[in-house]
């Protein structure tokens, strides 16, 4: 380490070194060319991805930065046959979908069929997924089952998270992003030597804010007051957050085996909820002025903008220590996460629905693991253990017209589980591999619910009191194989083949409102997955990647709406979704480049449980779109919801030289979803949709200033994330219109 380094310190952060060296600025065009090493296999050492016979897309800081990948949903523009919408009814959380297969639903107690880790820990529910990326350092989506290495609630895939490492070279960013509808973001980080060769440090802090994008046209009306003891924000600007994040992280280094990361969090956000949108006119003779124009997806007719307070903090422990032929692997963390979320879901200006959701969320694991090559370079083994625990308490509050009619209802889930794992390769020579993976889990959970006749009802503050009149609990084990065989014909071109089994957890369903007890159990869905593909830099400046597979579900869970109107969520069906993707990079020369990718599916119920099908058609019979009541089916008739025929995206990116004056960099993005049926009894179909984002970057000879216009979303193309239809109404949940900004960044 050059002591000289620590001559230098930044005023805001004069707990950190900084250097000042110049460098040449680079080009864009061939980013997203360069090898990015991944972690999915969890070995000793890194892989690049090119070597990994997983369908897996990964992507580095760099990459992501270039793509304006600024949430974790974003990543739905560059990745075949993903779909990472917002989550409707809650703000914060994302419903990840990925090959056909996912969750559409806000119950916190329904686990995620795409698993989401970040820094080795995985989210236990979807509230808080829809994470920032600044202070990324890469980001891998996997699709299939990953269950061998990465647990339960992997059946369609899992998205893994790695934030920046503290360093030991000083060096930091500030950037700011002014843009549409009041936007303004200021981030910085830094990082650099605390104790010479022993002890890294890094701090990152991020602020974003927005004055709201739509128009709420009964913003100047009078507020609804008392909902459940809180009162009801009403506002004509609609939309309006803010955002804060800081994470603080050290690298301890103590000797050269040895290597220990600490990494907290905190983030908080406040603002109004999602914006419901009575799309349909199907009120049942409410009047018109509690109507928003229909056809205008720029404003929204609401009585309350809702209310989001948001807040999570978490601490993770990453250690390392190297042995002869391997390396030790420790990973714990905590997270705990609380949420209020109300909004005014029936989507129109009179007191009708406002609906609650509360819950919480503490979570901690532990994994331990070995990797290396015990008996030669020919034969690499991974084995480890895990234990995860998490307590989950929920209260959904229901205020119906005006308060006439209140309901509370929720219930707190215990849930425990424990992992071994073991995964192999076996290098049998310079063509073959063979790859053999093994894990049991076992996992328990504990479930205390309420339904609304339990609860006492809320009156002056938000005080909720019940007393479950269910309790239960239940044991799954789970084992889960996989078997992947790997040919090398070059350096440069690998096929593989794979059969992989994966589950989603069994558990109780935390939001009963049935008017009497019922159980609210459901059982494990599994998933048997063949795969072939291959992966293949064809040329210097042309890569091309593509895979094919059958996804056979059994035990398929789905939330079915009951005769009593309660939702339950049931094992429903059982289902085949055949696909495929196919992935290239091509870079044109130097300063060129193009990268697509083309998803396709195809999926059908196999069968459909008797009681499933029973609520699919009530609740098509009842339907009161324009399209509707519908004619009751079979499950022959029926399609899987939220599954495109096709999808597919196209970026172009080309670098203009200016010497040194520095860089210009242009990029073009486009992405098109084919339509697709929004829910299971498929009542409405989602348009399809072509979004369209751009991006104008500058870049300084040196290397340290970047000034960008972009535009996302340009189109204002993607709206609609969910179509709800109940007995009063029907409403969607649509995202933000096209919006544009520029961001000024400062690298030293």
């Amino acid at each position: 380490m050059n002591r000289n380094y620590l001559r230098y310190t930044l005023c805001v952060f004069s707990l950190f070194g900084i250097c000042h060296g110049s460098a040449a600025a680079q080009g864009s065009a061939a980013t997203f060319m360069e090898e990015v090493v991944v972690t999915a296999t969890k070995k000793a050492t890194g892989e690049a991805a090119q070597d990994v016979p997983i369908a897996i897309t990964a992507f580095s800081g760099d990459q992501l930065e270039v793509a304006r990948v600024e949430r974790l949903g974003d990543l739905r523009f560059l990745v075949p046959n993903a779909q990472l919408q917002p989550m409707s009814t809650i703000p914060n959380g994302t419903l990840f979908s990925i090959r056909g297969a996912g969750t559409s639903s806000s119950i916190p107690s329904d686990d995620p069929a795409v698993g989401t880790f970040v820094d080795g820990i995985v989210m236990g529910i979807l509230n808080g997924s829809n994470l920032d990326t600044f202070d990324v350092e890469s980001m891998e989506v996997l699709r299939g089952p990953q269950g061998t290495l990465f647990g339960r609630n992997v059946t369609a895939g899992a998205l893994v998270v790695r934030t920046q490492r503290p360093s030991f070279e000083p060096s930091g960013e500030i950037r700011v992003i002014a843009g549409s509808d009041g936007r303004l973001d200021i981030a910085a980080k830094v990082t650099g030597t605390l104790v010479e060769n022993t002890l890294a440090g890094k701090i990152s802090i991020l602020r974003t804010s927005t004055d709201g994008y739509l128009k709420n046209t009964n913003g100047n009306g009078t507020p609804i007051g008392n909902v459940l003891g809180v009162s009801a924000p009403l506002d004509s600007e609609y939309g309006e957050n803010q955002n804060t994040l800081f994470r603080p992280s050290l690298r301890w280094t103590p000797n050269d085996k040895l290597l220990i990361d600490f990494i907290a969090e905190y983030s908080e956000t406040e603002g109004d909820s999602n914006a419901p949108h009575k799309q349909r006119d199907n009120t049942r003779g409410f009047p018109d002025s509690q109507k928003p124009d229909l056809g205008d997806f720029e404003e929204v007719n609401l009585s309350t903008n809702g209310v989001n307070e948001f807040e999570y903090k978490s601490f993770v422990i990453d250690a390392r220590y190297e042995t002869e032929n391997g390396a030790w692997s420790w990973v714990t963390g905590y997270r705990d996460m609380d949420q209020y979320a109300m909004i005014d879901t029936d989507g129109g200006a009179g007191d009708i629905f406002v609906f609650v959701s509360n819950p919480e969320q503490e979570q901690i694991s532990h994994e331990i693991r070995w990797s290396g090559t015990p008996w030669g370079d020919n034969f690499e083994l991974t084995a480890g253990a895990y234990y995860f625990n998490q307590k989950i308490e929920y209260i959904e509050g229901r205020h119906i017209f005006g308060g006439l009619l209140t309901q509370t209802l929720g219930g707190d889930v215990d849930h425990t589980a424990v992992g071994l794992f073991v995964d192999t390769t076996w290098n049998i020579n310079e063509k073959w591999a063979l790859n053999l993976g093994l894990r049991y889990t076992d996992e328990e959970k504990e479930a205390d619910i309420s339904i609304p006749t339990d609860c006492v009802p809320i009156t002056t503050t938000w005080s909720p009191s019940c007393t479950p009149s269910f309790s239960d609990d239940e044991n799954w084990d789970n084992i889960g194989p996989a078997v992947t065989l790997q040919y090398f014909h070059s350096d440069d071109l690998n096929f593989y083949a794979s059969a992989k089994r994966g589950y989603r957890s069994g558990g109780f369903n935390i939001r009963n409102s049935a008017a009497f007890p019922v159980s609210p159990k459901y059982d494990e869905e599994t998933v048997d997955t063949w795969e072939l593909g291959f992966k293949a830099d064809l040329r210097d400046n042309l890569r091309v990647n593509a895979s094919i597979f059958r996804s056979e579900y059994d035990d398929l869970q789905r939330v079915a709406v009951q005769p009593d109107s309660s939702q339950r969520t049931i094992n429903a069906a059982t289902s085949i979704i055949d696909g495929g993707e196919v992935e290239v990079y091509w870079l044109a020369n130097d300063n060129f480049t193009i990268t697509a990718n083309i998803g396709f599916l195809d999926g059908e119920y196999d069968s459909l449980d008797p009681g499933a099908l029973f609520a699919l058609n009530r609740a098509r019979l009842a339907s009161r779109s324009p399209d509707g009541p519908f004619g009751a089916v079979t499950h022959n008739d029926l399609d899987l919801a939220r599954l495109p025929d096709i999808n597919y995206s196209v970026t172009a990116i080309y670098d203009l030289p200016l010497g040194e004056s520095g860089l210009v960099t242009f990029r073009v993005s486009t992405k098109y979803v084919d339509e697709r049926w929004n829910n299971d009894s498929n009542l409405f179909v989602l348009p399809d949709y072509t979004t369209v984002d751009f991006s104008v970057m500058y870049t300084t000879a040196d290397d340290k200033w970047r000034v960008t216009a972009f535009g996302k979303n340009v189109t204002s193309a993607d709206l609609f994330t969910s179509y709800t239809e109940t007995s009063l109404y029907a409403y969607h949940v649509i995202q933000q219109p096209e919006r544009y900004g520029v961001e000024i960044s400062y690298k030293f």
